[in-house]
């Protein structure tokens, strides 16, 4: 067997998994860590989300699933996917910089794509900021197609974002 390069050895050593309900700090630290890197395109405020209460992503995590990226004992992206009538939505995919280059956001999409296939959804739906071209290629690369739909971020307001959607 012939020595797996430096992109295969990083791949092992990175993993996937479901967030379970007790596991809410963990998401409420992964989403203000997300919001807190220069550059990030999520919506939402830091300190706005800083405040909420336990009850809040708790909360979350009943109505969505959540997965988290680690990188040896370091948890450094997250994904969710929320049932809709017909489809899933995925969003806040977000990988920090020090787990980029590991092929994690496509294997958080993936992991959204199986998923959503799996409960029957008849296309995944997320939402994505034109300027932000590496989301664009990563939703283009599993075959999303914008619907047409736009609408202004929530933070900040004058720029648009737009849906695309996976055919299942």
């Amino acid at each position: 067997m012939a020595p797996k390069g430096p992109q295969s050895a990083a791949e092992e050593q990175a993993r996937i998994e479901i967030l379970d309900p007790t596991q809410w700090p963990l998401l409420r630290e992964l989403r203000l860590r997300s919001l807190s890197h220069t550059g990030t395109l999520l919506d939402g405020v830091r300190e706005a989300e800083a405040a909420l209460p336990p009850s809040h992503w708790q909360e979350l995590l009943a109505t969505s699933v959540f997965w988290q990226a680690g990188v040896d004992d370091s948890p450094v992206g997250t994904a969710r996917y929320t049932p809709q009538a017909g489809y899933g939505h995925g969003g806040s995919l977000w990988v920090d910089p020090q787990g980029r280059t590991r092929g994690l956001a496509r294997r958080l999409m993936l992991t959204m794509i199986d998923h959503s296939r799996r409960r029957g959804d008849s296309d995944l739906r997320g939402q994505v900021i034109p300027a932000n071209r590496p989301a664009v290629r990563l939703f283009r690369s599993v075959g999303a197609v914008p619907t047409g739909w736009l609408k202004p971020r929530t933070n900040p307001p004058h720029i648009l974002r737009i849906e695309m959607s996976i055919p299942l």
